[in-house]
């Protein structure tokens, strides 16, 4: 595929998170006002969903990168230093939560009724295919410095954060808990059991410290390889370019 092509490829994918975020927040608002439900902590609950969080960061990144691979594809320069970063972190992110999804949530924390089910696919298998495939085959893709790797974790452990200090404020619109919290192994409310049968505060911050050393596994893969592209594409353009002429 080539660089224009691509840029195509990355705003449709933009444009289909869109879609599917905008039909999904419709279905779970409207959902809302059906049951009496509180549409406010109802929609803040949907912004506050991780998977939710990383397909916005990663529309506004394909976006971007789209549109800077479009209009300066003629000059034959890698992608700016910023676009790339943000390429790894949010293709980090959503392999994270393409594997997590498909392995523990398939039944995804929404009530029956509630799912768009296409939106769900799009958000936690397609995209994360994408950025995959991105990171595989895109051109234009830079090295990244080592450095970046110390940047990649710092979104999810805000993520952490907030959620766990928003959880016991928020009153649960669905059945009157007096604490919300969008993913069971992160709800220091649930009963020990899950993922490492630890519940409490505890279990929930060895759950944390895992998380984010598996994310830098990831992000460090994501670096690897790109750094891995980009030497092999210097070396084909060296092979490539003509023998330079011997000065007088």
């Amino acid at each position: 595929m080539n660089v224009k092509a691509w840029a195509v490829a990355r705003a449709a994918a933009a444009v289909l998170i869109a879609v599917a975020l905008t039909v999904q927040f419709i279905a779970s608002t409207r959902a809302a006002v059906d049951r009496g439900w509180d549409v406010p902590t109802t929609a803040a609950n949907f912004f506050s969903l991780f998977s939710v969080q990383t397909n916005i960061l990663t529309m506004l990144t394909l976006g971007g990168a789209a549109m800077w691979l479009w209009w300066e594809h003629r000059r034959g320069a890698e992608e700016p230093l910023v676009v790339e970063a943000a390429l790894a972190a949010v293709t980090t992110y959503l392999i994270w939560t393409g594997i997590v999804y498909n392995v523990l949530l398939r039944t995804p924390p929404l009530p029956e009724g509630t799912r768009v089910i296409w939106s769900n696919e799009v958000v936690h298998l397609v995209i994360p295919l994408f950025l995959l495939a991105d990171l595989l085959f895109a051109p234009r893709r830079r090295a990244l410095p080592w450095s970046v790797l110390a940047i990649l974790p710092l979104y999810p452990i805000m993520w952490g954060f907030y959620t766990l200090a928003r959880g016991p404020f928020i009153v649960d619109p669905r059945n009157g808990e007096p604490f919300w919290y969008p993913y069971t192994f992160f709800n220091p409310q649930a009963a020990p059991g899950g993922l490492l049968g630890m519940g409490g505060y505890f279990g929930v911050g060895v759950r944390f410290v895992l998380i984010a050393l598996v994310l830098t596994a990831i992000g460090a893969l994501v670096i690897w390889w790109g750094r891995r592209r980009a030497e092999a594409h210097r070396e084909r353009s060296a092979r490539a370019a003509p023998d330079a002429p011997l000065s007088r």
